[in-house]
């Protein structure tokens, strides 16, 4: 499952507000990340998190592939047919 995460300044507690541009400029793609918030909806009405608290529990090490091209790896490796 997707989702999107719509994470704006105003929005964040007190304590991050100060670390807010630090903090998104850390997170990569396949970066697991908690998010504590309410919900939203996009301008495109897309359902989304808008996140009072937000936290990064565990770095991705290796950075993903835009998409698979080897029809045997995504048969064999799910997961990462899942990622992409």
């Amino acid at each position: 499952v997707k989702l999107q995460v719509m994470s704006e300044k105003k929005y964040l507690q007190a304590s991050q507000s100060a670390e807010f541009q630090n903090l998104h400029r850390s997170i990569k793609v396949g970066d697991v990340i908690g998010v504590e918030g309410f919900p939203g909806v996009s301008n495109k009405g897309e359902l989304s998190v808008v996140p009072t608290n937000l936290k990064i529990l565990s770095p991705c090490l290796h950075t993903l592939p835009e998409a698979l091209s080897d029809p045997n790896i995504r048969i064999r490796e799910r997961y990462k047919d899942m990622l992409v």
